[in-house]
């Protein structure tokens, strides 16, 4: 059997005074750094450094970044850590075009304002601008642009501030899927159909339908656009029960009748 090395007590005592000094450094080193951070901490808060320095603004499209700015009462060189934020964006969702704010701290002194509006419902053809309108009815006269984008339906003849904000709603409702396929948006009110629409769709064809229940109304149209023939122009009336006018039947319909009264006018004359 081989022989087996001891270790005596005496020469492992340097090896344990080494470890515990290397612990004990450890130690040492970890207070020191608490210490230094608490003191660079209160540093930090009882110097300008904790002052906020910039306000930065961002998802704002039509809202105007100053305005953001007066309605959150925030300011530079107010104390970072002391502005409420959550009044301030309470403050801030209060305009008309912020749906939703928020703010944040960004260390060391900066706060950053994040603004979701509502969105962009259509364009309402005045003159010769065009005024966008928001999901809450809400009119942008001062955003008014010469030449609208694709990204939203042009309304026509809308005259009555009531009978639109009702339509916007109803327009807020429809799906995306539908709202994208729509051109125009004309009103063409009569006696006895105050509400009636026409609409001019991107695939070229024409709907007749109402404001009440629009979207409603308007939900099964994917569907029955590819039941109709894209070749065959007419209207697709969108209601209870939705049917589509072929211009051909009409065409034939009229010839119909201009012969029977030239073959009844015939019979007159014998």
């Amino acid at each position: 059997m081989a022989d087996r090395k001891v270790v005596t007590i005496e020469d492992r005592i340097p090896t344990l005074k080494e470890q515990r000094k290397k612990r004990a450094n450890r130690r040492l080193i970890l207070y020191l750094s608490i210490f230094f951070l608490l003191i660079l901490t209160v540093v930090y808060f009882q110097s300008p450094l904790s002052h906020i320095s910039q306000i930065n603004v961002e998802g704002n499209e039509f809202a105007d970044s100053n305005e953001v700015l007066q309605y959150s009462s925030i300011q530079e060189n107010d104390h970072l850590w002391n502005a409420d934020l959550e009044e301030a964006a309470a403050r801030i969702e209060t305009l008309p075009t912020v749906e939703q704010a928020e703010l944040t701290r960004n260390w060391p002194n900066t706060v950053t304002i994040t603004i979701v509006e509502d969105s962009l419902m259509a364009f309402l053809r005045q003159g010769d601008r065009y005024v966008p309108i928001l999901s809450n009815g809400q009119l942008l006269t001062d955003e008014a642009v010469q030449h609208p984008s694709s990204e939203a339906p042009v309304l026509y003849n809308w005259e009555d501030v009531d009978i639109l904000r009702e339509f916007t709603a109803e327009l807020a409702e429809t799906g995306d899927g539908i709202v994208n396929r729509i051109s125009e948006i004309h009103h063409i009110p009569s006696e006895d159909k105050p509400f009636a629409l026409e609409l001019v769709m991107n695939d070229g064809l024409m709907v007749h339908t109402e404001i009440a229940d629009f979207a409603e109304a308007m939900e099964p149209y994917p569907a029955l656009v590819n039941e109709i023939d894209p070749e065959e122009a007419g209207v697709l009336h969108m209601g209870m029960s939705p049917y589509f006018e072929s211009y051909e039947d009409d065409e034939e319909n009229e010839e119909q009748g201009e012969q029977g009264v030239e073959e009844g006018g015939g019979s007159i004359e014998e």
